[in-house]
């Protein structure tokens, strides 16, 4: 089997690293080729200059230095890696080698001399061992020790899953390996699949593997100055793989970055599959910034729940919330391997902390809060019947489709016909990630990954106003309430301002923008009189921004430490309320920006948020409703991370959708499913409600609107 030093085995699974040169000293990735058997021909071209210079025979000279060249293992834009034997000792190694084209680029050499440094430091059984270094020569080299095995990418898509036991011991060992670099102050920056190796393969009966970690070419010693070697704006790293921190600014990472790129990596040899699956750049670096993965018990039955938690811990998008080292990993994983309860399972939860009883004050009779990235915007409180409401009944466009009720769906309950009806929106090129519904029912707006926002009449489905909301995914939309304007927000990842914009309905016409959150925005709602708006961003602030201009925008800012994955005005807008991904909910009085009150919901991950009167509904990790007296109950039937949640207008139902693509409809009192049934293929990242009208809203990854009449008879 090939070295692991070099090869990248591409399959199945979207494993590439993109950006060029520019985004790695070793990009793109070395693939396997053809072993070395026509004398030094097939090497010239790789180790010659473009340029006129005196003929070189490269491998004569690598046997000058005592190397004897016996395969070529990869190549990739830096150079290549050959299989040779060092004949002083009569061991294999792996040479890895710059091309004749990239010795005079400074950047590619001082990435290799820091590679050299970066393995002359480390020595460690889970570490490949760097033997000899030539930097000065003609052709200048690294040999390291040769690995024969097989790198964990390859076994993912070539032997299928493993046992969990086995999986866990290579985690352990990785842990153990870096612990060593994280002693000797060295971040890895480039931990993937490709890059840990399992040697010997096949394990021999009765034998232990070892897990090795190759390919130092990114490292970064936190002892020593970038002397700019790593340029602002720069991605370093792989994008399928890479931490939240490194994205946004390569040099601004420590030992807990290597961390999260383990847990992608060990995410997807459990599952076989990605956490985020996004085919774009910045929808790759905006997912990991924003997007909770799916827990690995729920694609993987055999996955022990606490598993499942160890490497969500190590997903978690703020370092603070990830294991602080990696002995703290291994000694987890040495704990579940032995069957006893890792200490980070018996550390205090959202369960045990303290609740607020009450939330302070009164809230609008029915209020949805805006939430996350992927969940709902706010929906309207005005319980008005207006005239030329949408007809369901009757012949509908082409588009119209019949699909039969599910067995555990409204027939089973006794509700509704036996055939539902739902119509199919299509336009956007891409997942749909928000919805919002006109208080007459008559219009919706939509925003996803395409940048663009579009306004559909509801009684045809069809597109009436599209704006190019260029400058990210469209994160949030809403109606004013006056119907006068919509605001969106877009998922700026890679660059600023981050900032919400205005869209004149009637028109299409952009009437402002909103700036001053210095970080992503990720949840936004317009005041019940459309004068003003809040938002909150990732890293924990919120503004209030007045839109007459007459009053200065109010930052509220200090109680949150992890991003707002909801807002809402509460009453005539004098009071705010927030909520976090770590499920910190908190009221803010606007007059004097200041806290007033908070609780802590007791979810592990919260995506989104719903009010209706004194209940809370809150959702992610969970589906979970907070009734008046304090007392939380739990709506247990998802698999996966619920996304979105949104009452009815009549609030005596819940309407909940996510990551297993099902949508269900759950009463509220009984805290029993009435409807459920699938959307569309893939995640549902978005619902909306038609308010006094039987008809729901969704959305999600395959950029397809469903529009679907329920059957609850009182629904409305």
């Amino acid at each position: 089997m090939s070295n692991p030093q070099s090869s990248h085995e591409d399959g199945p699974l979207p494993m590439r690293r993109e950006g060029g040169d520019g985004a790695s000293s070793d990009s793109p990735e070395l693939t396997p080729t053809t072993p070395i058997s026509s004398g030094a021909q097939s090497l010239n071209a790789l180790f010659t200059p473009e340029r006129p210079v005196v003929e070189l025979d490269p491998i004569a000279f690598l046997r000058s230095q005592g190397y004897e060249v016996l395969d070529e293992i990869g190549r990739g834009g830096m150079g290549l890696v050959l299989k040779a034997r060092q004949t002083g000792m009569n061991r294999l190694c792996a040479l890895k080698v710059i091309r004749g084209n990239r010795v005079d680029s400074p950047r590619v050499h001082e990435r290799f001399q820091r590679e050299v440094k970066a393995a002359a430091k480390l020595a460690h059984p889970n570490l490949v061992t760097a033997f000899h270094t030539n930097l000065d020569g003609p052709i200048k080299f690294l040999a390291m020790e040769f690995v024969p095995g097989i790198t964990l990418v390859k076994l993912v898509q070539t032997q299928g899953p493993q046992p969990v036991p086995l999986i866990l011991d290579w985690l352990r060992q990785a842990a153990e390996g870096l612990q060593h670099s994280h002693e000797h102050r060295m971040v890895h920056r480039d931990i993937k699949p490709s890059n840990l190796m399992v040697t010997p393969w096949p394990i021999p009966p009765g034998k232990k593997s070892t897990l090795k970690i190759l390919d130092m070419g990114l490292a970064r010693d936190l002892d020593d100055d970038d002397h700019g070697l790593t340029q602002p704006g720069e991605l370093l790293g792989t994008p399928d793989y890479i931490a939240p921190e490194q994205a946004d600014d390569p040099r601004a990472v420590d030992i807990r970055t290597d961390l999260y790129s383990l847990g992608i990596s060990f995410f997807v040899v459990l599952t076989g599959r990605l956490p985020f699956e996004g085919t774009s750049l910045v929808q790759k670096i905006r997912q990991h910034m924003m997007e909770i993965p799916p827990l690995v018990h729920t694609l993987r039955a055999d996955v022990p729940p606490a598993v499942s938690s160890m490497i969500a811990k190590l997903l978690a998008k703020n370092p603070n919330d990830r294991f602080q080292t990696p002995a703290e990993l291994a000694e987890a994983c040495q704990d579940l391997i032995k069957g006893r309860p890792p200490a980070y399972l018996s550390a205090p939860t959202a369960e045990t902390m303290p609740i607020v009883p009450a939330i302070p004050g009164g809230t609008s009779p029915h209020t949805t809060i805006s939430g996350s990235p992927t969940s709902p915007a706010a929906s309207v409180p005005q319980p008005v019947g207006q005239p030329g409401m949408m007809p369901m009944g009757g012949t509908a466009g082409p588009s119209q489709m019949t699909v039969p009720t599910l067995a555990n769906g409204p027939s089973s309950v006794g509700s509704g016909p036996a055939v539902q009806r739902m119509w199919l929106m299509t336009g956007h090129a891409g997942p749909v990630r928000a919805l919002d519904v006109s208080s007459d029912g008559n219009y919706l707006v939509s925003g996803g990954d395409d940048e663009t926002l579009r306004i559909w009449d509801a009684r045809t489905r069809r597109p009436i106003r599209q704006f190019e909301a260029k400058g990210g995914s469209v994160s949030h939309v809403q109606f004013a309430p006056d119907f006068k304007l919509a605001m969106s927000a877009s998922l700026r990842i890679l660059e600023e301002p981050y900032q919400i914009d205005l869209w004149e309905v009637a028109t299409g016409r952009p009437k402002g923008r909103l700036r001053g959150l210095k970080s992503a925005i990720t949840s936004a709602c317009y005041s019940r009189d459309s004068k003003r708006i809040v938002a909150g961003s990732e890293d924990g602030m919120l503004i209030d921004w007045t839109l007459s201009g007459a009053v200065p925008p109010k930052r509220l800012r200090g109680g949150h430490s992890a991003p707002v994955t909801g807002v809402a005005f509460l009453g005539e807008g004098d009071r705010v309320m927030s909520v976090d991904r770590h499920g910190r909910l908190i009221i803010w009085d606007c007059t004097t920006a200041t806290e007033k009150g908070r609780l802590e919901l007791p979810i592990d991950c919260l995506e989104t948020i719903a009010m209706a009167g004194p209940r809370l509904a809150f959702a992610g990790s969970e589906l979970k409703l907070r009734l008046h007296d304090g007392t939380i109950r739990t709506f247990a039937g998802h698999t996966g991370i619920v996304r979105t949640v949104v009452f009815s207008s009549n609030r005596k139902y819940l309407l909940s959708a996510g990551d297993d693509g099902t949508i269900r409809v759950w009463n509220v009192e009984s805290g029993k499913t009435v409807e459920q049934f699938p959307a569309q293929h893939g995640r549902i990242l978005t619902l909306a409600v038609a308010p006094h009208l039987p008809v729901l809203y969704a959305a999600g990854d395959d950029g397809v609107i469903v529009q679907r009449m329920l059957n609850t008879p009182d629904i409305v």
